[in-house]
């Protein structure tokens, strides 16, 4: 008894046997996946020193009296956005650079 197979298994079968290994090794590649897209934001990691937490619990509170939920990332983004960037600002630096005493004042 004979196993009748499909035509188009057949086919199949016929250009499998057909093909050589250096035939299928020489194929086209396929094209370049798209690029993923720019991220919206950027993981930092940074230390933070015991009065600049206390500030941010003092910005939790705040929120938090005025029915307001923040992460320590809302309260870093609120310092940056509400900041105005002058010349005094290098002055604040060096206090920090102070405080912190790792890091030179270069």
């Amino acid at each position: 008894m004979t196993k009748k197979i499909h035509p188009m298994n057949a086919r199949l079968l016929q250009d499998l046997k057909n093909t050589t290994m250096t035939e299928s090794a020489h194929k086209a590649a396929p094209a370049a996946l798209p690029k993923a897209a720019a991220k919206k934001s950027q993981h930092l990691s940074i230390t933070l020193f015991k009065a600049d937490i206390e500030k941010i619990d003092a910005v939790y509170a705040l929120a938090a009296s005025n029915g307001k939920r923040v992460t320590t990332s809302n309260v870093i983004k609120l310092a940056l956005r509400t900041m105005t960037v002058t010349p005094n600002l290098l002055n604040t630096l060096d206090e920090i650079r102070a405080d912190d005493g790792r890091i030179n004042k270069a």
